[in-house]
C-alpha cells in the first residue's frame, strides 16, 4: 500500500484515502474486525468534519462550545450510538452541567444531605429519563435506607409491605430486613425427581420468625407482611 500502518489515520485526516479504504486497511493489516475497524475510523470522521474529537465531545458539550442536541447527533453519528443512548448519556452531563453533581453521585448527594428528596427525584426525573412515579419510588427507598442503614438493598415493595404490616407493631427495620432477605434468598426442598416441595419454603420462613426475640403481635405482623393467608396463620409455630 506504500502507507505505514499507524499511519492510516494521518492518511484519512489528510484526504489521501476514504473512509472505506482505512476500514478495510484495518482489517487487513491490524487484525480488527470490521465493526472495531468501522468504529475507529467513524470517531475520526468527528474530528475530519466537525474540527471536534469523539473524545472531546462531553468537554467542548461542558464548556458550552455544543448544544446537548449537537452532542447528541454526534454520539448517533460517529459513535454508533442509538438515539436513546445518546441521549442518555448527555442527559447524564447535564446533570453535571447544570447542577453541579454527577448523576452517579446523586444517591451519595442525597444521603450526605446536600440535596432534598425532591432534589433527587427531579434530578432522576430530568436527567435519568425516569417517570415521575418510578422517581418517587427510587428516592422513598435511598430515604429508608438513609434512616435505617442496615437496610441498604431493600425494595420499594418491600418497605410498602414492612410500613403496612410491621412498623405499626414496632417490629424494627432492620429485623425485617433481615427476615426479607432470608425469604428471598431461601428455597423450597425438592423431592426424588427434582420438583419443589409445596409449602417447604414457607415452613424454613417461619421457622426463622419463630426464632426471633418478638411479640407473638409482631411475628404475625411479619407473617401478613409476607402475603401467606389469615385463614393459615395457624400454621405459624408460635399458635
Amino acid at each position: 500500500t506504500g502507507i505505514a500502518f499507524e499511519d492510516i489515520k494521518n492518511e484519512f485526516m489528510e484526504g489521501n484515502i476514504t473512509a472505506q479504504r482505512a476500514i478495510d486497511m484495518y482489517v487487513r493489516y491490524g487484525g480488527y474486525s470490521k465493526d472495531k475497524a468501522t468504529e475507529t475510523v467513524n470517531k475520526w470522521r468527528a474530528e475530519k468534519e466537525t474540527g471536534i474529537a469523539f473524545e472531546d465531545i462531553k468537554n467542548e458539550f461542558m464548556e458550552g462550545n455544543i448544544t446537548a442536541q449537537r452532542a447528541i447527533d454526534m454520539y448517533v453519528r460517529y459513535g454508533g450510538y442509538s438515539k436513546d443512548k445518546a441521549t442518555e448519556t448527555v442527559n447524564k452531563w447535564r446533570a453535571e452541567k447544570e447542577t453541579g453533581i454527577v448523576y452517579d453521585d446523586i444517591r451519595d448527594a442525597f444521603m450526605d444531605g446536600e440535596i432534598s428528596e425532591g432534589d433527587a427525584r427531579n434530578m432522576y426525573i430530568t436527567y435519568g429519563g425516569y417517570s415521575k412515579q418510578e422517581a418517587t419510588e427510587k428516592v422513598a427507598v435511598l430515604a429508608f435506607v438513609k434512616k435505617h442503614p442496615d437496610c441498604d438493598g431493600i425494595s420499594y415493595a418491600a418497605i410498602e409491605d414492612y410500613q403496612t404490616h410491621c412498623d405499626p407493631y414496632g417490629v424494627p427495620a432492620n429485623t425485617f430486613y433481615d427476615v426479607w432477605k432470608y425469604n428471598s434468598n431461601t428455597h423450597a426442598d425438592v423431592d426424588a425427581n427434582g420438583e419443589s416441595i409445596s409449602g417447604s419454603k414457607k415452613v424454613k420462613v417461619l421457622a426463622y420468625i419463630n426464632n426471633l426475640d418478638l411479640t407473638y403481635a409482631q411475628k404475625d405482623s411479619l407473617y401478613y407482611a409476607f402475603g401467606w393467608a389469615e385463614s393459615k396463620i395457624y400454621e405459624a409455630p408460635w399458635h
